[in-house]
């Protein structure tokens, strides 16, 4: 049985003030009546941190079907001006860095054996 890959099948490319906004309105549960609504948030933020593209000035996020439910009931309880309280574009960026490092060490170990 061969391994498939999986990858989100709703994406959109945002401005990077606009991937900012994005992730500091899924740290801010708090204000998230329903538990069940709220419950996935953490997932789907650090995804975000994790797994989202760098594509020139541009980030490509990705979500599951599964996962859109929670984001549109975030954006629109939230349609408000909100203050970003960090850029979490740094930290995708750093999230990306560390990633390639490490990819790299473990191929380099795998040559050397």
């Amino acid at each position: 049985m061969s391994y498939e890959k999986k990858t989100p099948s709703i994406r959109a490319k945002l401005s990077i003030d606009d991937y900012n906004k994005l992730i500091e309105l899924l740290s801010d549960r708090e204000n998230l009546v329903p538990e069940e609504v709220r419950k996935n948030g953490d997932e789907i933020k650090n995804k975000l941190l994790m797994f989202s593209e760098i594509i020139d000035d541009k980030v490509l996020v990705g979500f599951f079907p599964s996962q859109i439910e929670y984001v549109l009931y975030v954006l629109l309880t939230n349609i408000t001006r909100i203050e970003v309280s960090e850029n979490f574009y740094r930290i995708l960026v750093e999230n990306k860095e560390k990633y390639k490092k490490n990819k790299e060490m473990k191929e380099e170990n795998n040559y050397n054996e």
